[in-house]
């Protein structure tokens, strides 16, 4: 079995803990040394102005004793071992379980160093208990020394290391530095000093029993080792128990250097000959979990794969791409966690459980967006390119237009060597591509264009010149003005056909002179002429636009009948008629008849007339006109030629016509009378007002007055009350007036009603209850009945709370057809409040006008068998009700002794009376605090009662006399109500 070597640190807290009982916290480090019986070589350097006294060689696991001494007018300034600083001292001790490095830095002293006076006090601890006795303590022991002590010089905020060795027979029990305890040490170190330091040592003499050995247990923490420290007899044993914390394990257990182990978590110590050292060490149980780790292509992870992971510790994945690419996503456990990797790092923090991560990756991609300006394109217009690839960008320029150039990302201009594409090489970044266009003057034509006559050619009214792209086609679309029409075209002098006025240049080559003709339209004017009669025109052509006059001749006795045109009629004036704007061809007839005379009729709105309009009579012939008014309508105003006429029977009738003639008719709603006789008892009510026309709807609503109902209603004398519906009678549409009347009936309603009894009119305080017996109400009606009800109601019914005079209200209600009645009536009972009061009216012939809950009496100078003290109570109650009476019991009580606060010790006898009755008599010695007396006074009027209460010393009381003052409470309850 290896055996373990201990630190210096750690030999010199043993030794320590072999001559004292002190607590050790601190972490045991385990060394192996493979030759134990060699030697270790001690290296020291210095920054000159000091000397430093050592070996240059020490016995495997011995302590080295470094002195250190700096030069006149120097301080030490910095010690390190191996590299790492140790605390300031001039006596270095070093564990020489390995070859050692020392430096020693030395500083010349400034004005910033600080003067240290070091005061160590010792003291005897008194009582302190040891196993198997009590110390010597009764004597003063030399202590030891301690290095350095006196007055030292030390640099600001550093470190001093101060070695304390005692005197054989002694022992540490405690320590203390600037007043804080701290674990008793041979070696320790004091840092950041910056002012004067004490230390205070309590000792205590080792060798008082000879027998008794210390037993000191130490850990590195993370579990407990229990007892800590004892001292056992010699020859006699103890047992340890080593627990560990949850998480860790014992890794060794030493017993003065040598490791033993442990049975069930115990170490048993037996036939103790000696001071005993038990070290042990804890550590932490290790766990692990597996992370597995899978990459996709063209990137990596490290680690990868199965990753091991201790148990709570966090796992660093640090994921590289490939050039390109870049991380696509980072999937823990199916969860998508691509948002929680920074900087190309992802950590998967306190792992207490397997998980599986996968990372993708994916190539990197930029956008290239091309805008193209006016008078083209570009395709793509928008692109996603790989990383490193290119992209062929084609330009559209417009008919007529080429490209100009382009700018890259806001670049210098580039003209694209054939003007039709540019490659984007190597695209490692967004790009935006502007494409500008240009016109090509050498792909147009022109094509002239000459117009006579009136019209337009596109658009155009004006000779005019177009550029065409040579190959396209020419559209001449001629439009002829009102009155002409297109003659012909001629394209470089050559005549050409249209279609419609359209002709089309095709794959125009070259200039092009067209020409485009427009002519007047002529069109023919036909005559045609009846008998008995001429015309000065005839047939003709006449030019688009021009006018042309008709003068028509009848024979004698004869007159123009018609005139026409196209075969619609016109009108002529003095036998002319002209022919205006002519742009058609027309036909023109005229026709001769024997002289007629017109005859206008007209009818207004809501009626006709028959026949109607305008006709024509022969002279000295008759027409009758019928004229028939609408439905709901009737004559209004009749007018012939001008003058008001008259129907007979709607006709009216021309004879012997001789002349033109004019009737007209205007009809009027004919309007209908509702009548309403006066009603008594109720109202009509129309659901519109008048007038009243023929058709109308109508409603009227009945509405008894209250008390009233309806009886009957009649229309032009039928009866129709068994239509109505909600009291409502609904004409649909007038036609005829209408003559109504309604009849209401009064109802027999109840007038009042009148209340007797009940026979109980007086209540006590504790009667809550209202009792109707003896209770009669009678109702009165309008026509003079009356009857006994008995469905009323009371209010109120339940006396709580109420006192003195309560009216109760008597309330009945009857329901008719539209409306309900209620009538009131009242009686009055009376209740007494049991507010009864009891106070102090006078006192040895004086007024007390004060209303107390409690009174004090001064019973001093009261004597046996001499004068009584006596004070007068008023008894009432409050309400006051004249005829009521009650009787009460009056109550003395809670008597104490106001000066002692206790039982009454005299013979006090108190007395009442009222009215020469004596109600009580009782002797007050012994009578207890809170205790009292009580009394029934009997009855008590309304007005209430005076009671007057004497207090008196009994004669048996000896010579005493009273000292003292009477405390005590006066009540009083009611128990019964009389008078009833």
């Amino acid at each position: 079995m290896m055996r373990a070597r201990l630190t210096s640190e750690q030999v010199a807290a043993i030794a320590v803990s072999i001559v004292c009982i002190v607590t050790v916290a601190a972490v045991l480090t385990l060394t192996w040394d493979d030759s134990p019986d060699g030697t270790r070589s001690l290296s020291v350097e210095t920054s000159g102005h000091g000397t430093v006294s050592y070996e240059d060689s020490y016995p495997f696991g011995t302590v080295a004793d470094v002195w250190i001494t700096p030069d006149d007018g120097y301080v030490i300034y910095g010690i390190t071992v191996d590299g790492e600083p140790v605390g300031l001292t001039n006596n270095l001790n070093v564990f020489m379980d390995r070859d050692r490095d020392i430096f020693i830095d030395f500083r010349e002293a400034s004005s910033d160093d600080v003067e240290v006076e070091v005061d160590v006090s010792i003291t005897e601890v008194m009582g302190i208990i040891v196993t198997g006795g009590i110390g010597d303590v009764s004597k003063t022991y030399e202590w030891g020394t301690l290095t350095p002590g006196g007055t030292i010089s030390v640099v600001p905020g550093t470190s001093v290391t101060f070695t304390l060795t005692l005197a054989d027979g002694y022992r540490f029990v405690d320590m203390r530095i600037n007043g804080n305890e701290v674990p008793p040490s041979e070696t320790f170190v004091v840092g950041d000093i910056t002012a004067d330091m004490s230390i205070e040592l309590w000792l205590m003499k080792t060798d008082v029993d000879p027998g008794m050995y210390v037993i000191h247990a130490e850990h590195n923490g993370h579990g407990s080792v229990t007892p800590s420290d004892c001292e056992v007899a010699a020859g006699g044993s103890v047992t340890l128990t080593v627990s560990p914390n949850d998480g860790y394990m014992v890794s060794s257990v030493l017993v003065n250097y040598s490791e033993v182990e442990l049975s069930d978590g115990k170490l048993v110590l037996s036939d103790i000959d000696g001071n005993k050292v038990v070290s042990v060490t804890f550590e932490e149980i290790e766990y692990t979990e597996t992370v597995t780790v899978s990459v996709g292509d063209n990137g990596t992870v490290s680690p990868s794969g199965s990753v091991v992971v201790e148990r709570g510790e966090d796992l660093e994945l640090t994921i590289t791409p490939d050039d390109g690419y870049r991380i696509a996503s980072v999937i823990l456990d199916g969860t998508d966690v691509t948002s929680e990797v920074k900087d190309s790092v992802f950590i998967l923090s306190n792992v207490v459980s397997g998980h599986s991560v996968r990372v993708e990756f994916e190539v990197i991609t930029y956008t290239v967006t091309v805008t193209a300006g006016e008078n083209g394109s570009a395709d793509p217009t928008t692109s996603v390119v790989e990383y490193g690839k290119s992209l062929k960008i084609v330009f559209i320029p417009e008919p007529g237009y080429r490209t100009s150039y382009l700018t890259i990302n806001g670049g210098d201009r580039i003209v694209p060597d054939d003007r039709t594409n540019y490659v984007i090489d190597d695209i490692i970044e967004d790009k935006a591509v502007e494409v500008f266009f240009e016109r090509d003057d050498s792909a147009y034509a022109s094509v002239s264009v000459a117009i006579v006559g009136h019209g337009t050619v596109n658009d155009n009214s004006d000779s005019f010149k177009d550029e065409v792209l040579k190959g396209n086609s020419y559209t001449i679309t001629s439009v002829p003005s009102e009155g002409y029409r297109l003659s012909k075209v001629l394209v470089d002098n050559v005549e050409v056909p249209t279609s419609g006025g359209v002709y089309v240049l095709n794959n125009i080559a070259r200039d092009t002179a067209v020409e485009v003709v427009f002519e007047i339209l002529m069109f023919t004017v036909t005559v045609n002429v009846g008998e008995h009669g001429s015309c000065d025109q005839q047939t003709q052509a006449v030019e688009y636009g021009s006018d042309l006059t008709f003068t028509f001749t009848p024979d004698s006795r004869y007159a123009v009948h018609s005139v026409t045109v196209d075969g619609v009629p016109v009108e002529i004036v003095d036998g002319t008629y002209v022919l205006r704007d002519i742009r058609a061809d027309h036909v023109v007839a005229v026709t001769f008849w024997k002289v007629e005379f017109d005859i206008e009729i007209s009818a207004g709105e809501n009626g006709s007339a028959s026949p109607s309009g305008i006709q024509r009579v022969q002279e000295n012939e008759s027409l009758t006109v019928v004229f028939t008014p609408s439905e709901g309508y009737t004559y209004d105003f009749v007018l012939v030629d001008g003058e008001e006429g008259t129907l007979t029977n709607g006709t009216y009738v021309f004879s012997n016509v001789l002349a033109d003639h004019e009737i007209s008719v205007t009809f009027k709603r004919i309007v209908i009378t509702v009548s309403i006789d006066p009603t008594e008892g109720g109202s009509v009510e129309a659901s519109s007002e008048a007038p009243y026309y023929y058709g109308d709807p109508l409603t009227l609503t009945f509405t008894p007055d209250v008390w009233y109902g309806l009886k009957s209603v009649t229309v032009n004398g039928v009866d129709v009350t068994a239509q109505l519906t909600d009291s409502k009678y609904v004409f649909s549409a007038l036609t005829e007036d209408q003559a109504v009347s309604a009849v209401f009936e009064k109802y027999t309603v109840v007038d009042r009603i009148e209340v007797e009894g009940p026979s109980k009119t007086v209540y006590a305080s504790s009667e809550n209850t209202l009792d109707t017996s003896g209770l009669t109400v009678t109702a009165y009606y309008t026509d003079g009945s009356s009857r006994v009800v008995t469905d009323y109601e009371l209010s109120p019914t339940d006396l709580t709370g109420k006192s003195g005079v309560v009216t109760v209200t008597v309330r009945y209600s009857e329901s008719y057809s539209n409306t309900d009645k209620t009538v009131e009536a009242s009686f009055s009972v009376k209740k007494a409040s049991g507010e009864f009061t009891a106070y102090v009216t006078e006192y040895n012939g004086a007024a007390v006008n004060e209303r107390l809950s409690q009174y004090v009496f001064d019973l001093k100078g009261l004597e046996p068998g001499g004068d009584a003290i006596t004070f007068k109570v008023k008894v009432s109650d409050e309400t006051g009700l004249s005829g009521v009476d009650f009787n009460a019991c009056v109550w003395v009580q809670n008597l104490q002794d106001s000066s002692k606060n206790c039982a009454l010790s005299k013979n006090i006898i108190l007395t009442a009376e009222s009215g020469g009755t004596r109600l009580f008599s009782g002797d007050l010695y012994g009578i207890a605090d809170g205790s009292g007396l009580q009394t029934d006074v009997g009855s008590v009027p309304a007005g209430g009662m005076e009671i007057t209460f004497t207090l008196r010393m009994s004669s048996s009381a000896g010579s005493d006399t009273m000292n003292q003052s009477l405390s005590f409470n006066l009540g009083v309850y009611a128990y019964d109500v009389e008078g009833q």
